[in-house]
């Protein structure tokens, strides 16, 4: 009896190893969650390490760029690359000899790959086939990279805290930055703060990472103590700053879209202080502004008022964009190709119109899904994990919240800028289906079900929009 069943364990695990289904199921009724979640598997030892490292100095290379900002120092070497494929052979490698799955798919994953096949099936039909494999291959599949690493190697809350960390430290130095600009009189009228690299020299692309940073600074704010609670504080303040500088109305939007969330979900009691303390804030900022800027937000409710005609082109390309959603709503014209219809060669500006139009109308739903899906299940934790829910967690409370704003940010740029196939969604959406992972890899005992079942936390991929089913020992004879 006991060689029959630990036979069936191993062919589980051989089973699984690249595409298998899942045999079984873990609680994802979850309750507290205990400091650290040490082993990954029963009786294997964690053979991540040095692929977590990897993706940990890869994501500071994605965002700092350093070989862009001293290009002197590291020449024409092309770093990101030489990481991503580092990391890949180390994943897949550690992944294999733990006899674990390669490829987890959740819910996000499986409407990544939707959309990239959609935008496989379209790019025969596009006027531009070029561009839709060159987004395919580079912009879109580098996301698809990384979130596959990030959901797997992610997979303790002191990695995921430690990734949070690098975000805010990328958000920090980007923000030092642009304060330093202003101090030496860099910003004018028409002279809008950016970021140093390539990826960020739109200041719209540029305030929308900030903002989607700011709540993560607003995490540690609240789970720090001491000294270090008024260095996020003041961190907090200068990227609230630099996202103003960008004069970017639609991250004008997001930060207060991203605020209000978590105003209203970590005050409980206090909201009418917290809401006035934050207006106070921001009023404060936008006086300490140029007037240019006032004026030009004023443009979002009278858009005729814009002297720089940027207002009145965007009404008009929605409009097309809009007229192509409907009119190609099924076969879509391929990724990368809206501009050939547009006006002037211009995007949409809207990620989810650019998205119909280009993938079609389930494109647009698998994006859908890749934004709401996160949210929702963020949602579901930041109640379970409330000092009143099924599973207290300070921690995790606020981190939930914390996450949801960033997504939050997110969608109010959606609606401004194309920016459906840029990686920084994917980082963020990542870190969602970590901390549910993270946070349903405990039982009622206080155990990682993960080490009690022998199952891989990565194994917990469903449940982003339902519950789990229990996991059943199995019964002996």
């Amino acid at each position: 009896m006991q060689r029959s069943l630990a036979t069936s364990g191993k062919e589980s695990r051989k089973r699984g190893t690249l595409f298998g289904r899942e045999t079984s199921r873990t609680n994802s009724d979850v309750a507290p969650v205990a400091p650290e979640a040490g082993a990954t598997e029963a009786g294997v030892e964690d053979k991540s390490r040095l692929a977590f490292a990897g993706i940990y100095l890869l994501t500071l290379l994605m965002f700092i760029r350093p070989h862009e900002v001293m290009p002197g120092l590291f020449g024409g070497l092309p770093l990101i690359k030489i990481l991503a494929i580092s990391t890949i052979v180390i994943y897949i490698f550690s992944r294999v000899a733990s006899h674990q799955r390669i490829i987890t798919w959740p819910i996000e994953m499986k409407m990544m790959t939707v959309m990239w096949v959609m935008g496989i099936i379209l790019t025969p039909i596009a006027v531009s086939p070029r561009e839709s494999i060159d987004i395919l291959k580079d912009a879109f599949a580098n996301a698809l990279i990384v979130f596959i690493l990030l959901i797997n190697l992610i997979n303790t809350r002191s990695r995921l805290r430690s990734m949070l960390f690098t975000m805010v430290c990328s958000g920090i130095i980007f923000s030092l930055g642009a304060l330093k600009e202003f101090r030496s009189g860099g910003v004018g009228g028409e002279d809008r703060m950016k970021g140093w690299s390539t990826q960020f020299e739109n200041p719209n692309d540029f305030a929308a990472v900030l903002t989607m940073i700011l709540p993560l600074i607003i995490y540690f704010l609240f789970t720090k103590r001491g000294m270090m609670k008024l260095i996020y504080l003041g961190a907090a303040i200068i990227t609230s700053f630099a996202i103003l500088l960008t004069f970017s109305r639609s991250g004008f939007l997001g930060l207060i879209g991203a605020s209000g969330v978590i105003a209203w979900n970590l005050t409980r009691g206090r909201r009418a202080i917290m809401v006035f303390a934050s207006t106070a804030i921001l009023m404060g900022l936008l006086l300490a502004m140029p007037g240019s800027y006032m004026t030009r937000l004023s443009t979002m409710f009278n858009p005729n008022t814009d002297k720089t005609g940027s207002a009145q082109e965007r009404q008009e390309l929605l409009k097309r964009a809009a007229q192509l959603a409907v009119k190609r709503s099924v076969v879509g014209v391929g990724m990368g190709n809206f501009h050939v219809y547009s006006i002037r060669e211009k995007v949409a500006h809207n990620s989810y119109l650019e998205t119909a139009a280009e993938l079609g109308l389930i494109g647009l739903i698998a994006y859908l899904t890749i934004i709401i899906a996160p949210l929702l299940a963020l949602r579901r934790v930041q109640h379970r994990s409330d000092e009143n829910g099924s599973g207290p967690d300070r921690e995790m409370h606020i981190m939930a919240v914390c996450l949801q704003a960033s997504i939050v940010a997110y969608i109010v740029y959606g609606f401004f800028g194309s920016v459906q196939y840029f990686y920084v969604l994917y980082f963020f959406v990542g870190y969602a289906v970590a901390l549910r992972q993270i946070y349903g890899a405990r039982g009622s005992d206080g155990t990682d079900n993960r080490v009690a079942s022998g199952i891989n936390q990565s194994q917990k991929g469903r449940g982003a929009l339902w519950l789990q089913r229990r996991y059943r020992k199995p019964q002996l004879a």
